[in-house]
């Protein structure tokens, strides 16, 4: 394995990079609590420098070793829930935070398999290309490009953008958070520090976290970006929503517009007197101007509601007033004769000449006229057919189905051929290990070359649903269509039902400790039941003693009685 520098990935000799200037020796890359740089996951990437870290994971620049390309990990972390080992690799959760780090891991998992699939759609995401397991957590991984935030390419601006320029370059964010929130994700963290800004000059969308990791009424610790989080984010009973993604995409356009932040939201008062994009910068249309100060509403009530509205309302230009021009004698082109006017009205053939008009109609009949006669001639002057009688015709047909048959089996023959010889040729096998088999089946790329065959076993140390052994090695080059056998856990077989409150005495949610049990393999009956001693809502017991141990391959659901 090649000595590549941690910052940018390139092969090295000793610590210091020619390229990026950095070394493998700054102190500032090892972190207790962060994977080492230089350590392997998934016996496949290399992990490089810690990008950034929130309340939900680290994000780690990476080698692919397999694919031998530049790659973003991102890791699934949560320090309030868990810690790291003393080797320095494995997660473990925190006692009595079982449950919330379940929950937490499965919108991990969920939205990052949503992520992976819109990896096919025109959008300008960092794209999400796989989820794997190993150190006893999750992986996604997601693709890196050469960019730079917009933070700091805002900051190279001598002055802010003007909307002539900005309007080209937030027309495509637009349309991918839009497809965002069309299928239920909210970014929650869209900022200058969350767009980066490619080689070519355009913008690409990162940051796609948990909703725990936005907001402050969570289990873990809140990343919210001051000036672009929307006023909701800092209260507790206030939902979500695509307004959400609106407010901090008018802050951004505020700010590219303007050259200034706007105030923390939890800071602002409803009639707050905020200058308008059009009062700073006096060439903001006044219409761009308004829509942006709708989209920074305090109320949600009052605040554009989509980014589809949003992205309609700034950009409905009114027409480009029609310019009358007196009609007049044009000068006739000496060439071809027509008008200069004839040639800027769209029409190709009004550009050419008339005699080579007449030609291009006339071509196409010469030439079927051409290939009719070679055919007549052709077959009437063929060697060994008869000329007399009606028997020539009928030799004439039989050959020429015996011809096309002829042709048709040599034509099956050379397909047969190339498909026999495209299976010998083979494909070589991935490495399935530490992946989730229905994202394998579910895989277009894997399901058109392999057949899947899942057997399921119990493992202490592997989640449900995760392979955890494959009948035919990685690597091995194997013909199309090679059944291959996973062995897929069925998480541990034994399970301990934990309190149904959380280390403060506050009841855990009927949502988290159903989560946690499905999580573990066992399948949940809800039951609501009349008791005025409980608030509704709230867990009463269950079927079986809480702090018992279930042995799944006895026990396969678990009833919980819920106040109602």
């Amino acid at each position: 394995m090649e000595n590549r520098c941690f910052h940018c990935m390139k092969p090295i000799d000793g610590d210091h990079c020619p390229y990026c200037g950095k070394s493998n020796s700054d102190p500032s890359l090892i972190k207790e609590t962060l994977l080492l740089p230089g350590t392997m996951v998934a016996q496949r990437y290399l992990i490089g420098a810690a990008l950034d870290r929130n309340g939900e994971g680290v994000s780690y620049l990476a080698y692919d070793e397999a694919v031998q390309r530049r790659v973003r990990l991102r890791e699934f972390f949560p320090g309030t829930l868990s810690h790291r080992d003393s080797n320095g690799k494995t997660i473990t959760v925190n006692a009595g935070s079982e449950i919330q780090y379940k929950a937490l891991m499965t919108d991990f998992v969920e939205l990052s398999r949503q992520l992976i699939a819109l990896r096919t759609q025109e959008s300008c995401l960092l794209r999400a290309v796989d989820i794997f397991t190993d150190n006893a957590t999750i992986y996604t991984v997601y693709e890196d490009v050469a960019c730079v935030t917009f933070t700091a390419y805002l900051k190279d601006q001598t002055r802010p953008l003007s909307w002539q320029k900005a309007r080209l370059l937030f027309r495509p964010l637009f349309d991918t958070v839009a497809l965002l929130n069309a299928r239920g994700i909210v970014h929650r963290g869209i900022s200058p520090d969350t767009i980066l800004v490619t080689g070519d000059g355009s913008l690409r969308l990162k940051g796609i976290c948990t909703a725990a990791a936005r907001a402050i009424n969570s289990e873990v610790k809140a990343e919210l970006f001051s000036g672009y989080a929307a006023p909701e984010q800092y209260e507790k009973c206030t939902g979500h929503g695509e307004w959400t993604d609106v407010y901090a995409l008018g802050a951004v356009l505020y700010r590219t517009l303007t050259g200034k932040t706007m105030m923390r939201a939890d800071l602002r008062t409803p009639g707050d007197a905020v200058p308008s994009p059009a009062e700073l910068n006096t060439t903001v249309p006044a219409e761009v101007s308004d829509t942006i100060m709708k989209s920074l509403a305090i109320g949600c009530a009052q605040r554009i509601r989509s980014v589809r509205q949003l992205s309609d309302e700034l950009y409905r230009a009114p027409e480009a007033p029609v310019r009358v021009v007196e009609a007049e004698e044009k000068p006739k082109d000496k060439k071809s004769g027509h008008t200069q006017d004839a040639k800027k009205n769209g029409h190709w053939y009004n550009n050419l000449p008339v005699w080579l008009i007449v030609l291009i109609v006339s071509l196409p009949i010469m030439l079927i006229l051409f290939f009719a006669a070679y055919t007549i001639v052709l077959g009437g002057n063929r060697p060994g057919l008869s000329q007399s009688g009606s028997g020539s015709s009928e030799t004439s047909i039989e050959e020429s189905v015996s011809g096309s048959e002829a042709v048709s089996e040599s034509t099956e023959e050379s397909s047969r051929t190339s498909s026999e010889s495209s299976r010998v040729a083979g494909v070589t096998v991935d490495n399935f290990v530490g992946k989730f088999y229905d994202d394998i089946v579910g895989s277009s790329v894997y399901s058109s070359v392999f057949t899947f065959v899942k057997k399921e076993e119990f493992d202490d140390t592997t989640d449900v649903g995760v392979v955890i052994e494959q009948d035919v090695e990685e690597g091995e080059t194997v013909p199309q269509g090679t059944q291959i056998t996973l062995i897929v856990s069925k998480g541990a077989r034994f399970v301990t039902l934990p309190p149904i409150e959380d280390n403060n005495g506050n009841p855990i949610s009927v949502s988290a400790y159903r989560a946690y049990l499905e999580e573990a393999g066992l399948s949940v009956v809800v039951k609501q039941v009349s008791n005025p001693d409980y608030e509704s809502g709230t867990i009463i017991e269950l079927d079986h003693e809480i702090g018992s141990v279930i042995d799944r391959s006895a026990v396969s659901s678990i009833t919980i009685f819920v106040a109602q």
